[in-house]
């Protein structure tokens, strides 16, 4: 995957909508749920904007979900949807797979590995920051391929 395509795709998650997130650990995905806005839309004023930020393999997550500035709440990967959904459809604001954020440090809500014998998965960090009314959760991946998928799950290319 290029940095060009690193690039586009953060261009289009600059201001999107993040309604949902999941992480499958035995797939090493992580699937994020956003809608862009019409204006930065690969595909224009489409009826339905939504994609899937599609992050593979995944090797190291981390997340902090704090609740009202100081305290650290704890959530497993399971819960990671709900939340996400609590966020009622944040903005995101890039960079978020162009990152390269170091490990996080401190108190986390959530942190996991795949085995130390697995090298993929390590190429880039990705952080996706959502803040909500009194909460704020940063979320922090490791993946090598980054992809933007359609609703009917067709791959979205960088204009050539």
């Amino acid at each position: 995957m290029s940095d060009r395509t690193r690039d586009w795709i953060d261009e289009v998650l600059d201001g999107a909508a993040c309604w949902g997130a999941e992480l499958d650990t035995t797939y090493r995905v992580l699937g994020v749920t956003v809608e862009p806005s019409a204006s930065a839309h690969p595909d224009g004023d489409v009826e339905d904007r939504r994609l899937q930020l599609v992050l593979h393999p995944c090797s190291e997550v981390s997340a902090r979900l704090v609740h009202e500035g100081q305290t650290v709440e704890q959530f497993t990967v399971e819960q990671l949807v709900a939340v996400v959904d609590r966020f009622d459809g944040a903005l995101l604001r890039a960079p978020v797979v162009t990152a390269d954020p170091p490990p996080m440090a401190g108190e986390l809500s959530l942190h996991g590995a795949a085995k130390v014998n697995v090298i993929d998965g390590r190429t880039h960090a990705a952080q996706l920051y959502l803040a909500g009314d009194d909460r704020t959760l940063t979320l922090r991946v490791t993946y090598d391929e980054a992809e933007l998928r359609r609703p009917d799950g067709s791959t979205i290319a960088p204009p050539a």
